[in-house]
């Protein structure tokens, strides 16, 4: 299978209409219920296999594919998202050279060393939840010979950068020539990392909410993605009971909870019993 080297909006249509929907049509992706965006999403499919488009596809060519199965499962059709280009990116992402931000035209991956794309990830972690702080730097090796940036590392979060308009992305590479390095800056990143447990995914949304509502008095929880809003629940019942969350691997003692209990204790029968949660409200 092969796709256009090519910037996608000439295949797609300019604002991407071909995938989206007329721009008329559309509604944007926060004003769209939680239930129905988790119908989105399970009308993606959940993984795209890039090692079709050749050993070394241009990142054009990863998101032209992105975007044909989009277009063909029709899942976005209707959706409007948070959409960026270079300029914008650089004013509201973090500080950077402006030496720093490569052409996406020079952006190729190397299919032996990368990972497919994780659709259904791209699109609900990435695509839904923009945020220009979030565009940290990619991880790449730059070839001479070729004049490309064979990136190791943001795949993901450079394919959703290109889809919503970014043209030139911020990155750090090593000037090689040998593929082992591709292989190996893979590998420093994602196998020699510390993944985040369940537990530190529920601790960050925790703190995340805590510290919103402490420098802002006027700050809505509801206007949070609702992850963040159901941990800050259980936080709060666990708080009652004068109970917390701990890390699978340390030893219960005194009145704490195993992390691996909340999600069939606390969620099923407190979280999501919103007749509980408006009795609990009311009483505080």
């Amino acid at each position: 299978m092969t796709q256009p080297n090519v910037d996608p909006k000439q295949v797609y249509g300019e604002d991407l209409g071909a995938v989206f929907g007329p721009k008329m049509n559309r509604k944007h992706i926060r004003a769209i219920k939680s239930i129905t965006r988790r119908e989105i999403i399970n009308k993606i499919p959940k993984y795209v296999d890039t090692t079709v488009l050749g050993d070394d596809p241009t990142l054009f060519q990863v998101c032209n594919l992105v975007l044909s199965v989009l277009k063909r499962c029709r899942a976005l059709q209707g959706v409007d998202l948070d959409w960026i280009n270079t300029e914008e990116l650089k004013a509201q992402g973090l500080v950077r050279c402006d030496e720093q931000f490569k052409p996406v035209s020079k952006v190729v991956k190397n299919n032996k060393a990368q990972r497919g794309i994780q659709l259904q990830h791209l699109v609900e972690d990435i695509l839904f939840k923009f945020n220009p702080e979030w565009v940290l730097m990619g991880l790449a090796r730059y070839s001479e010979i070729s004049d490309q940036y064979f990136l190791n590392d943001a795949q993901h979060r450079f394919v959703a950068c290109v889809l919503l308009g970014i043209r030139d992305l911020p990155l750090e590479y090593k000037v090689s020539e040998l593929r082992s390095d591709d292989v190996a800056q893979y590998t420093a990143v994602n196998l020699n990392s510390l993944v985040a447990s369940e537990y530190d995914k529920y601790r960050a949304m925790v703190q995340t909410v805590t510290a919103k509502m402490q420098e802002d008095l006027g700050f809505n929880i509801e206007s949070m993605d609702r992850s963040f809003v159901n941990a800050f629940n259980i936080f709060n019942v666990l708080s009652q009971y004068g109970a917390k969350l701990i890390e699978k691997a340390v030893n219960k003692k005194r009145n704490h909870w195993n992390a691996q209990v909340h999600i069939t204790l606390f969620v099923t029968t407190m979280i999501m019993d919103r007749r509980y949660l408006n009795v609990q409200s009311q009483s505080m």
